[in-house]
C-alpha cells in the first residue's frame, strides 16, 4: 500500500510552478531556486520545498546546482488534486456560500500560482505592485484556511481585476472576471 504524501499548500504550489516550469514534461530539468524565487522563496527555503519533494518521489534531482524535474509520481498527484487535469469551468462564478468549496478552492490555488508566475511579464506603477502582491497574499492567507471566505477573496479578485487592468493582462482579467461573475 502506497503512501499518499501529505503536502501543505505550500509544498503543492511549489510542485504546481515546478510543473509549469517544464509544461508538464518530466524530461524537462528547471531550477528549484528560480521555481521558488517565483513564489517568493529565498534560496534555503526553496531548497527544503525541493527536498520535501524529492522525499515524496514527487519531483527528482538532476543536478547538484539545482536542477530538478517532476516525476511521474508528481504528476500523478497533480491530477489527482485536480491542479492540471480538470479543466476552468467556463463561464462559472464563484459558489454563493460563505466559503468556498473544493472546486472554487482548486480554481483559486490555479489562478494565484498564475498570477504570481506573470506578475514580472507586467509594467507595474510601483503602489499598484504593491497593492497586487498583498492581494496575492492574502489569496493565499484564506486558502490555507480550513474555510477560506468566499466574500475575502471576492474583494481580493475585484482589486487584483483593477491592477490587472491597469496592466493590461487580458488573459488574466478574463479569468478573474469569469470568477466574480
Amino acid at each position: 500500500m502506497t503512501v499518499q504524501p501529505d503536502l501543505d499548500h505550500a509544498e503543492r504550489q511549489f510542485l504546481y510552478r515546478v510543473f509549469q516550469a517544464a509544461s508538464g514534461n518530466p524530461d524537462v530539468q528547471v531550477d528549484m531556486y528560480a521555481v521558488g524565487q517565483v513564489g517568493g522563496l529565498e534560496q534555503d527555503a526553496a531548497r527544503r520545498m525541493a527536498e520535501t519533494l524529492i522525499g515524496w518521489e514527487l519531483v527528482d534531482i538532476r543536478t547538484l546546482a539545482g536542477g530538478i524535474s517532476i516525476t511521474s509520481q508528481g504528476l500523478a498527484f497533480l491530477d489527482q488534486a485536480g491542479m492540471v487535469a480538470e479543466p476552468e469551468p467556463a463561464g462559472e462564478a464563484l459558489s454563493p456560500g460563505p466559503t468556498l468549496d473544493n472546486t472554487d478552492r482548486r480554481r483559486i490555488e490555479r489562478l494565484s500560482t498564475d498570477l504570481k508566475a506573470r506578475a514580472g511579464e507586467r509594467s507595474w506603477h510601483f503602489s499598484a505592485l504593491n497593492e497586487f502582491m498583498a492581494d496575492l497574499r492574502t489569496l493565499e492567507a484564506q486558502l490555507s484556511s480550513p474555510r477560506p471566505k468566499t466574500d475575502v477573496i471576492r474583494a481580493c479578485l475585484h482589486s487584483i481585476a483593477d491592477n490587472l487592468t491597469e496592466a493590461g493582462s487580458r488573459e488574466n482579467l478574463t479569468r478573474v472576471r469569469l470568477l466574480l461573475g
